[in-house]
């Protein structure tokens, strides 16, 4: 059995896996993107918690917060879809 840490990190590839998939054979991809944010409680919250409601501002602070530069997350999202 593996130990359960390694398990979720290999899941983590595939989820982002399937969410570009779906980003990239969808017509409209911010729709997509609504009705993932829309229909998810967790990241409401997060975009409360770090936003104070406005998706856009949540989404840098995260990734500033987690060290990540928000900009070369979006250019990678631009050219996969």
């Amino acid at each position: 059995m593996l130990n359960p840490i390694l398990e979720v990190l290999n899941q983590k590839p595939q989820k982002s896996n399937n969410l570009i998939d779906m980003l990239s054979k969808a017509d409209n991809p911010q729709q997509l993107i609504s009705n993932l944010i829309q229909n998810n409680p967790q990241i409401t919250t997060l975009i409360n918690q770090y936003g104070n409601g406005d998706p856009k501002a949540a989404f840098y602070e995260y990734a500033r917060r987690n060290g990540q530069d928000p900009e070369q997350i979006l250019n990678l999202i631009k050219r996969l879809v």
